[in-house]
Parts: C-alpha cells; structure tokens; sequence
C-alpha cells in the first residue's frame, strides 16, 4: 500500500516540476529543446516503471512463466506453487484496492499522468496476468476449491487495474 502511494507521489512531482519547468522560458532555453524532450521522456517512463514495480511487484513477478510448472503434468509440490503464485496476486490486488483512492488523489488533475500511469499498470499487469490466468486458472491446480484462489478473470483484473486512475 505504502510503495504504490510512495511512487504515485513522486510521479505527481515529477509531473508538476516538468510542468513548472515547460511555463518556465528561461529554464526551457537553458536545457535546450533536444534534450529536454528526451530527458522528460526517459524520467516519465522510468516513473511509470517505477510506479508498476513498487503497486505490483510480487504479484507481478508470480505471473512470470519462469520457474513455473508445466500446467499439464503438476505435482502436489507443483499445485501449491501455483497456489502460491494465485496467493500472491490476490495479495497485490488487495493492496492494489486498497491503495485506489490515495492513487486518484495523487493524481487528481494530471490526466497525463493518470494515464500514463494506467496504460503502464495495464500493460504491464495486465497482460502478464492474462498469460498466467490462461495457464494456469483450469490447469487443475486446486482440486476443491479454485474460487479461493482464481478470483478474477483477466477482464474483471483489468477493470480493477483501471479504477484508480477512473474514480
């Protein structure tokens, strides 16, 4: 909860020191058009990330294919690492929920920064997390009860990747 609403801030002074420094002509001139448009590219982009990493970490790393069971043939080692890695993502969807609103006042009016923001939770999350569902959620990782750990559909995680950056 604390890193995602941590990176979110520093994404919005990010974004209101580019701003101060665009209405600024004197500052603007002194850096130069060339490399002012690349330097603020690269920072934002390396906020963004930065914003992903510290929201969806390990929630991010356990819907990464490296390491993972094969989906056809698991042990019972093998079904509680996938458990484990289903455990994970719901962890960070709850702080994800949870950080939602602290998010959207960080970024109240800076509708770039919002969604440059979202486009990167989206892109990042998103689609790893549509990979991972597509493996894994009817491999037959959890014999009794699946709901406990399957608990979003990729579009229904999509949705709530969005509602920080919508409320």
């Amino acid at each position: 909860l604390l890193p995602a609403l941590a990176a979110a801030l520093r994404a919005a002074a990010l974004d209101e020191a580019v701003s101060a420094a665009r209405e600024s002509p004197d500052l603007h001139a002194a850096l130069g058009d060339a490399f002012w448009s690349r330097r603020v590219e690269v920072m934002e982009a390396e906020c963004a990330e930065a914003f992903v990493d510290a929201a969806w970490g390990a929630g991010l790393e356990a819907t990464r294919p490296e390491g993972a069971p094969d989906p056809a043939a698991m042990s019972d080692k093998q079904r509680q690492l996938v458990k484990d890695r289903f455990a994970a993502v719901n962890a960070a969807a709850d702080a994800w929920a949870g950080a939602a609103s602290g998010i959207h006042r960080a970024t109240r009016g800076r509708e770039a920064l919002r969604e440059r923001l979202r486009r990167a939770v989206r892109d990042a999350v998103g689609e790893a997390y549509r990979a991972f569902h597509a493996r894994f959620a009817n491999s037959g990782f959890a014999r009794k009860h699946p709901e406990k750990y399957v608990r979003f559909t990729p579009d229904a995680m999509e949705t709530a990747l969005e509602a920080p950056f919508l409320q």
